[in-house]
């Protein structure tokens, strides 16, 4: 999956050609606060979590519906993006939602609300590991199902104040909010991970 970095207005010249080091742990440790999939489970990696959905309808339950088969198509594309080569994405057809309906095994939902006619809420979904290889399968789409070590990336600025690590900077905005948009941290089988700042992360670098 590449990782495309949003534009930075005015960071250009301060930032030190890309100055990023890039650190891979065996296993996580104080330097990576923020929570890592740990993709050396193999039911972790048909473990989609943090699907989002706010869905409208006449009622509520009607709504509810219309949320959950958003939420497999979500949680598939996910999981699509996660273990499919990326040169194949493209061959990958999209079920229908039955198909999906038979995909996933269980899902669990948090911090359900409704309201009117409106449904919200995260859910965590579960894909049959069985029924997705066949349909990747039949598709003639490769994929991998094989989780890399954590990698923690460290952006380092350089601006007017000197070096910047840990402050709130342009240059790490930026590679956070890419990270984020691609789903790099939750959806990538080498997780990339940015530091949090705090007295642990400063300790460890």
């Amino acid at each position: 999956m590449s990782l495309s970095i949003p534009s930075l207005p005015g960071a250009a010249k301060s930032l030190l050609a890309a100055f990023v080091w890039v650190l891979a742990f065996l296993a996580p440790g104080p330097a990576l606060a923020q929570s890592v999939p740990d993709f050396s489970n193999p039911e972790e990696v048909y473990t989609v979590r943090n699907v989002a959905v706010d869905e409208k309808d006449n009622t509520a339950s009607a709504a509810r519906e219309i949320a959950l088969r958003a939420a497999r198509r979500m949680a598939f594309g996910r999981l699509a993006r996660r273990i499919v080569l990326p040169q194949d994405l493209t061959r990958l057809p999209l079920p229908s939602d039955d198909a999906l309906a038979n995909l996933v095994t269980d899902f669990e939902v948090a911090g359900e609300k409704t309201s009117g006619q409106r449904y919200m809420a995260s859910l965590t979904l579960r894909f049959d590991p069985d029924n997705v290889r066949a349909l990747l399968r039949r598709s003639n789409v490769r994929h991998s199902e094989t989780g890399a070590r954590a990698v923690l990336v460290i952006p380092v600025y350089d601006g007017l104040p000197g070096r910047l690590l840990w402050e709130a900077n342009g240059w790490r905005d930026g590679l956070s909010a890419a990270i984020t948009q691609t789903g790099a941290a939750d959806d990538r089988l080498a997780p990339l991970m940015m530091p949090l700042g705090d007295f642990e992360d400063v300790s460890a670098v």
